[in-house]
């Protein structure tokens, strides 16, 4: 855990930010608001990633307008979850009963221009909008009980225990820190090969049309004006592209194959605080290690003479942490 957020936050300082208009393939840091995606043309290669009344992989049915699950605020990205206190012989814990995660693409835009961002299997640190803990005699607010009751969950009597929801959201119009991927959407090749047997199919499909391209009026197409029927539907996919550009995103930030992938509300220095202090993390870990590598197998006599570095090493990492956090 802690060489990941090490890994993290190295990327998060020493990738340079970027504009849109000049971000280059490959790894980028952008910075900018947060913008829904306009009513327009599918876009090629975006799928669902968990939408409500989508199925995961099929395409999204854009524009999509994502509001918050409890608090009903405009966003691309939600978390929802409901927690619920359990009692039993040896005291209280607490048992996840809803974690739902949803998010839509849209686009980041700066001062230059924008792009798309998908958002799915991202690390998303949103701005936190509910956090309400109720049971017994204590009801909740109108919104989280309309909430619980559209999922199914049983908060109602006194005996129903203690719940606590939890939300966070990406908001829409917002300021947007992204660490992703920059990738071509789609394969262009493929998208015009798939245009021009669309156009070869309606050509065919013209009684009109194919007399026209039986040259020899035989009644059928035989391979040289099968070749120039194919010819003219290439050019005239061609020139579609060309003349009349359908204004789709032809490239995207999304997950790399390998590697860190971050959207956080607010600045660089808040995905930092979110992702990037993993001193804490490091440290107590080796102190750990230490401890069970000299105190056990070498029997309790040992342990002063571990406790005390031991325990210095945990100070100086807390110490650490603190001015880190406060950077």
């Amino acid at each position: 855990m802690g060489i990941h957020r090490l890994r993290r936050r190295w990327l998060i300082e020493n990738i340079p930010t970027s504009r849109v208009r000049s971000a280059a393939m490959g790894m980028v840091e952008l910075k900018g608001k947060s913008r829904a995606v306009p009513e327009g043309p599918a876009i090629p290669g975006v799928a669902a990633a968990a939408l409500p009344g989508v199925v995961p992989g099929s395409p999204v049915p854009l524009p999509f307008r994502l509001k918050s699950p409890v608090r009903g605020i405009a966003c691309v990205w939600s978390r929802v979850r409901v927690t619920k206190e359990v009692r039993h012989n040896k005291g209280t814990s607490h048992q996840v009963i809803l974690d739902r995660v949803q998010g839509t693409p849209f686009f980041l835009e700066d001062d230059t221009g924008r792009i798309l961002v998908l958002p799915a299997g991202a690390e998303v640190q949103g701005v936190q909008l509910c956090d309400v803990t109720f049971g017994g005699v204590l009801e909740p607010p109108p919104d989280v009980k309309t909430f619980c009751d559209m999922n199914g969950i049983a908060w109602r009597g006194i005996f129903a225990g203690r719940h606590q929801v939890e939300e966070w959201a990406l908001l829409l119009d917002a300021d947007t820190y992204v660490l992703g991927e920059l990738g071509r959407l789609g394969d262009a090749s493929a998208r015009r090969k798939a245009g021009i047997l669309k156009r070869l199919r309606e050509m065919l499909a013209s009684p009109e049309v194919k007399a026209r391209l039986d040259t020899n009026k035989d009644g059928t197409l035989d391979q040289l004006e099968w070749e120039a029927a194919r010819r003219e539907a290439e050019d005239a996919e061609i020139r579609r592209d060309l003349m009349t550009p359908d204004g789709t995103p032809r490239t995207a930030v999304s997950k790399p194959a390998h590697g860190c992938f971050i959207i956080a509300s607010g600045s660089e220095t808040d995905a930092l605080k979110a992702f990037g202090y993993p001193w804490f993390f490091i440290v107590g870990g080796l102190a750990a290690l230490v401890f069970g590598v000299w105190v056990f197998p070498a029997g309790v006599a040992k342990a002063p003479l571990v406790l005390v570095p031991a325990g210095v090493s945990v100070a100086a990492a807390l110490f650490g942490f603190k001015r880190a956090w406060k950077r």
